[in-house]
């Protein structure tokens, strides 16, 4: 028999989703706040990041801020990826990092 696998425990950061939602859009348009605070749930071995299944949501750090509207669209385009490289973001999951690497700054100040 195999030994049962542990899942790791979701990590939240109740403060960076409430700077996300303070942010400009990152989809491009730049819109001001108030955003919301839209979780990244594709995958990315080059980033470290796994699949998030459905009812689960990943890690805070993999959230970015979206106007409400995109947040919606991007839930309905049905493919995660395709619809950031609509908008003009290549690799949203190096902005997830570079977002929270910033508050992370902002937050020692």
């Amino acid at each position: 028999m195999t030994p049962l696998r542990q899942r790791k425990p979701r990590l939240s950061d109740k403060g960076y989703l409430e700077w996300l939602r303070r942010q400009r859009c990152a989809c491009g348009c730049l819109q001001g706040p108030p955003c919301d605070a839209a979780h990244l749930r594709a995958s990315s071995l080059h980033h470290d990041k796994p699949m998030t299944g459905i009812g689960a949501k990943p890690d805070d750090c993999w959230a970015l801020p979206l106007k409400h509207s995109h947040h919606m669209a991007q839930h309905d385009y049905g493919d995660e990826r395709g619809w950031w490289a609509l908008h003009g973001v290549h690799d949203p999951f190096q902005l997830c990092i570079d977002h929270y690497n910033r508050y992370l700054q902002e937050q020692t100040k």
